[in-house]
């Protein structure tokens, strides 16, 4: 029996999210001029997966535009605009083949450093969540919106500390557990599995819009959910 493309990319989520995500990228420090968090020029990404039916690539979570920055309590609340998406890929001898999709979504996110005030103490490791996220886009002209999931939170740490003296420079590295959940084309909002992802220095080139890891993951949990559901 012959699937179309929409049939073919469903049933390729529906495997790779049964891959286990301890495969990720190793970790590596974003180098800065100042103590900004989150990085400017740092993206959260995740490692190309394939499997059987195909591969996903080019996940990241990037392009931190700062809109609010305050402390309370002690803790520093960063609200910024950022790219949240991935591309979708037949699996060629273990390779990215055809490209079956592309999600690219926007939208405002809220990152919260605890026991971190930027003017009295900037340096040092501090746990971080990421919360109130809530991305809008589309794949294949469905409507697809990831948000933070409204009973597990999306927590990790950041680190911070001085490299240099001459020029002044600060190593920032990360890494995060994102718990969303997903709704298709305006469907009842369904919890996914938790997305490891880890803070690498982003591209000097001018990324492709919406190319992010985090919702790589998501998105493929989502496809599966429906996929699921279809076929029982």
């Amino acid at each position: 029996m012959a699937y179309s493309r929409t049939s073919t990319l469903r049933l390729l989520v529906s495997s790779v999210i049964t891959v286990t995500l301890g495969s990720m990228i190793g970790r590596a420090d974003v180098i800065q001029s100042t103590v900004i968090l989150p990085p400017p020029g740092g993206q959260y990404t995740a490692a190309t997966i394939c499997v059987a039916t195909g591969c996903i690539v080019n996940s990241t979570l990037d392009n931190f535009v700062v809109t609010s920055s305050t402390e309370s309590a002690g803790n520093q609340i960063e609200i910024v605009n950022a790219d949240f998406g991935t591309d979708v890929y037949t699996n060629t001898g273990g390779s990215p083949g055809t490209l079956l999709g592309s999600v690219s979504l926007h939208g405002p996110v809220t990152f919260t450093y605890f026991g971190r005030d930027p003017s009295t103490n900037p340096l040092g490791t501090f746990n971080t969540q990421l919360s109130n996220f809530d991305f809008v886009g589309t794949l294949n002209g469905d409507t697809v919106e990831i948000r933070q999931s409204a009973s597990t939170p999306s927590l990790g740490t950041t680190t911070i500390n001085q490299v240099s003296v001459s020029p002044v420079s600060y190593g920032v590295s990360s890494m995060l557990t994102i718990n969303g959940e997903i709704s298709f084309n305006g469907s009842q909002f369904v919890p996914v599995p938790p997305v490891i992802t880890t803070l690498t220095p982003a591209p000097t080139s001018v990324p492709e819009p919406g190319y992010t890891a985090a919702s790589g993951f998501l998105l493929l949990s989502l496809f599966g959910l429906k996929f699921r559901r279809q076929i029982h």
